[in-house]
């Protein structure tokens, strides 16, 4: 289930005063938004009536999430100091008629502060001219919205700075929601920093007449969008990209690290020979985590003193403090999954994968990490990595040529498999390859990233012989 429900509500068609950009910007915002693991509730186009439903719909759902975020782009205007957010059926003869058909910001917010969501975000673009104040009183203030303090663990983002006012954007969405769509999809920034970059964005795209404003009193740090392991275990976005991390210049983890790097067996195995309760006390998470990385790298390239760490890394580390012993071993489960520029691998980095995995019950707080990591990343996971059960599975074959040929892998009653015979593109008539059925679950327990010993292998029909014919290209099915 997602964390995080954001309102979202794009008004265009206004009678008489449309708008080219807000239900772009609402469609967009809601598409970006569903990708960051927001539950979403999008109205466009709607009045007083739509979005009071959509309100009681946000607050009955708030409570159950740890974020809430409010989106409205269209015309928004400010009476006695107060600000309204004009739908499609706003009256427009006076004041008090407006007040009356227009949604009050202020119990936008009082519905999001009386949740027990920790964390309410805001962003209004709707700073436009009131188009109405000139049949209105003399006095009416027409400088766009009035400035909002922000409840406790709140937010507040603004087109402009309070009392100024922006235009309709000229493309696609408005200036600031443009703008703001960009930038949101930068991984592991602040929600703090996207607003500073979009103000800078939005200054030099209206050549400084609109300066974008915050109001804040948010105690803790909200991300749209984080790396797995950021997300999972708190380690930083350079730890997850370990080839853009550095350790403190002149520091045994700095040293360590480029000796793990080094692609050379007799450097890597005394830094490895060398890790201790000593040793690894200065070292930071991050650090751990980045060396553990490049030891499973070490093990993958055969240097002796790695797989023998792999191998017995509970005996091992069984002196060090537990968070240190688990950020190591977070990062050997992490560089088998994960590519160095943090994203999943194609293929999984599985030479030791059997052994890494055998000391499941003893790590139990990293295969809990790294599960919550595949989950982050959205990979499917046929037995998570915390899970000790047995996974049945059904090789499908046909009988009927001179050798038993592979036709399917069934999970579940499903076929899981595709075959993508330009896997040889050197010689494309050699698409399949014999093997025993012993090479072939191997194969398979590398391509479903579950261990040897949790995999039971049948087919059906029995084989023949000793040998199955497989697909060089085969790959899981989505």
């Amino acid at each position: 289930m997602a964390n995080r429900i954001a309102l979202i509500v794009g008004i265009s068609a206004y009678p008489n005063i449309p708008l080219a950009n807000p239900v772009n910007d609402a469609n967009d915002m809601a598409s970006i938004l569903t990708n960051f693991d927001f539950d979403t509730i999008v109205r466009t186009d709607c009045n007083l009536a739509t979005l009071d439903d959509a309100l009681d719909e946000f607050e009955s759902k708030l409570n159950a999430y740890e974020a809430g975020l409010f989106f409205f782009a269209g015309h928004g205007l400010q009476i006695g100091g107060a600000n309204y957010l004009v739908m499609t059926d706003t009256e427009n003869t006076s004041k008090r008629r407006a007040q009356r058909t227009s949604v009050n910001l202020d119990n936008v917010l009082s519905i999001m502060n009386s949740s027990s969501a920790s964390i309410s975000i805001v962003i209004l673009d709707a700073c436009r001219n009131n188009p109405w104040h000139r049949g209105w009183d003399r006095d009416l203030d027409n400088r766009g919205l009035a400035p909002i303090f922000a409840p406790k663990g709140t937010i507040i983002g603004y087109a402009t700075s309070p009392g100024e006012t922006a235009s309709d954007g000229v493309g696609r969405n408005g200036t600031y929601t443009g703008a703001l769509l960009a930038r949101i999809t930068e991984k592991d920034r602040p929600i703090e920093v996207i607003f500073k970059k979009v103000r800078n964005d939005v200054a030099a795209a209206t050549n400084g007449e609109q300066t974008t404003w915050e109001h804040t009193s948010l105690s803790g740090e909200f991300y749209f969008d984080v790396s797995v392991a950021t997300a999972a275990g708190g380690y930083s976005p350079e730890a997850c990209a370990d080839d853009n991390f550095e350790a403190l210049p002149g520091s045994l983890a700095a040293t360590t690290i480029r000796a793990l790097k080094s692609l050379n067996w007799y450097t890597q195995n005394p830094a490895i020979d060398a890790l201790s309760p000593q040793s690894v006390e200065p070292m930071t998470s991050d650090e751990l985590f980045v060396i553990g990385r490049n030891v499973l790298q070490s093990a993958e390239g055969s240097a002796g003193s790695a797989v023998d760490f792999i191998i017995h890394a509970p005996e091992r580390m069984q002196r060090w403090q537990p968070f240190k012993r688990k950020a190591l071993y977070d990062g050997i489960l992490f560089e088998i999954f994960f590519k160095s520029d943090g994203t999943l691998r194609d293929e999984i980095k599985g030479r030791l994968f059997d052994e890494v995995f055998a000391n499941r019950n003893v790590m139990t707080e990293s295969f809990d990490f790294i599960t919550d990591c595949l989950n982050q990343a959205g990979r499917k996971m046929f037995v998570p990595p915390n899970q000790n059960r047995r996974l049945d599975v059904t090789i499908s074959v046909d009988s009927l040529g001179e050798s038993d040929s592979m036709t399917g892998l069934w999970i579940g009653g499903q076929n899981v498999i595709t075959v993508d015979e330009s896997r040889n593109p050197l010689h494309p008539s050699e698409t399949y390859q014999l093997l025993t059925p012993a090479q072939l679950t191997a194969q398979l327990s590398q391509l479903l990233a579950v261990p040897l010993s949790q995999l039971e292998i049948g087919f059906q029909p029995a084989l023949r012989g000793e040998n199955v014919s497989c697909p060089l290209g085969i790959a899981v099915q989505d």
